[in-house]
């Protein structure tokens, strides 16, 4: 979905989400992908903050791409919050992280 008039490449963010999550084995690598997941929560902020002002149609989109992707991210997400130490270092991002996908889930 991007081009949405400046809006954030969703499909974009949650790939390099899902691909920085894939990378994270420890506590050092959960530390290293910490920038990349500041920046996805960045970019989460924008199009949730404008959700509300897009027109219908491409709310829906957006609400089926999140419904869709996100059962898949989660997974990821769990395995990897299950890590020893990592749940501590990566928790409070991905908490900011999908409170903002939940506004995007319609």
């Amino acid at each position: 979905l991007s081009g949405l008039g400046g809006m954030p490449d969703l499909e974009g963010i949650f790939g390099s989400v899902g691909e920085t999550f894939e990378k994270i084995t420890d506590v050092e690598s959960a530390k290293a992908a910490l920038p990349e997941l500041e920046s996805a929560n960045q970019k989460l902020q924008g199009l949730s903050s404008g959700f509300a002002a897009l027109p219908e149609s491409v709310r829906t989109k957006i609400t089926e791409l999140v419904n869709g992707t996100l059962p898949d991210l989660q997974g990821t997400i769990d395995k990897v919050l299950a890590i020893p130490g990592v749940g501590e270092i990566l928790k409070p991002i991905v908490d900011q992280m999908m409170e903002k996908v939940a506004a995007l889930k319609g």
